[in-house]
């Protein structure tokens, strides 16, 4: 089980997503897409999956993407298209005739605005067949029949921080620091550099077996419909390999799959993060800052 954060307040949500896929209990990729923007008549959202990434010729990635746009191919709405694609997920792994409960596991989330008379509302919709139907409260159930959980921001429920898939690890205090960062509408920066942080260190606990990589696409969606999303991949091994998000164009019945862009290098130029006397990430042996930091 690999790991989403999704967080929100009235400005911007925001997602994050660790590239890994596991199957049947292994690591089958490192750098796979798990994430897409999604644009309707009535809003836009970020879509993302955690759980059952392949199985025989099904593939998770390719196929929400796929379903999504199908599911809003009538009314070209995001608020309209979740129902239907909550029904496909369910005929769909119930076709696929998986037999262990747990390799059923799925669950995609749905994080935006929708943009009515009011202005812009932060909604988010889980649809998970072992994930509860509540999002202010975490509850693990063995997989069975999908059901959608919602969120709407209200006056007094304006921020939204909450893990899905390997959630276990993510503390109490981990998510009160992150709903601290978003009610005092702090950059975007600032709250993906604390997520991360956070999903490196569950990354890093024994529990996690490796599921968890420790490379993530970040995808930032402000409020206001006139800013465009943005989108960011975060190292954490050296490589010559942006990977950004997918995206579902309801409107226009428009899907792009897998986007990345490849710079041919004879050395890694996209390094992660690092500490000026940490040992750089390239493998060089000298320090960050005498080497790649200079």
């Amino acid at each position: 089980m690999t790991l989403n954060l999704f967080l929100a307040n009235s400005d911007r949500g925001i997602v994050l997503s660790d590239r890994r896929l596991i199957e049947n209990g292994r690591v089958m990729d490192s750098q796979a897409t798990k994430v897409a923007t999604v644009v309707g008549l009535d809003g836009r959202a970020v879509m993302a999956f955690t759980g059952l990434a392949k199985f025989r010729s099904f593939d998770s990635s390719r196929w929400l993407l796929e379903a999504i746009g199908a599911a809003g191919a009538g009314n070209r709405s995001i608020a309209g298209a979740v129902p239907e694609l909550l029904a496909l997920l369910q005929a769909k792994v119930d076709s696929l005739g998986i037999t262990r409960a747990d390799d059923r596991r799925l669950s995609v989330t749905l994080l935006g605005y929708l943009y009515g008379g009011g202005g812009p509302v932060a909604h988010a919709w889980r649809l998970s067949n072992y994930e509860g139907d509540r999002f202010d409260r975490r509850e693990v159930r063995q997989a069975g029949d999908f059901v959608m959980a919602a969120y709407a921001q209200t006056a007094s429920d304006d921020v939204l921080a909450y893990p899905s898939g390997f959630d276990s690890a993510f503390t109490a205090g981990e998510q009160s620091a992150l709903v601290g960062l978003l009610g005092e509408r702090r950059p975007a920066s600032a709250v993906i550099g604390k997520a991360i942080e956070v999903m490196r260190r569950i990354a890093n606990e024994p529990a996690s077996q490796g599921w968890i990589g420790m490379d993530y696409t970040s995808a930032v969606l402000p409020s206001d419909p006139n800013l465009p999303v943005s989108a960011e991949f975060h190292v954490g091994t050296p490589g010559n390999t942006v990977y950004l998000p997918s995206s579902a164009d309801l409107v226009h019945g428009i899907l792009l799959a897998d986007p990345s862009v490849t710079q041919e290098t004879a050395e890694p130029w996209l390094v992660p993060k690092t500490g000026r006397n940490d040992p750089c990430p390239c493998g060089s042996g000298l320090k960050y800052k005498r080497c790649h930091g200079r």
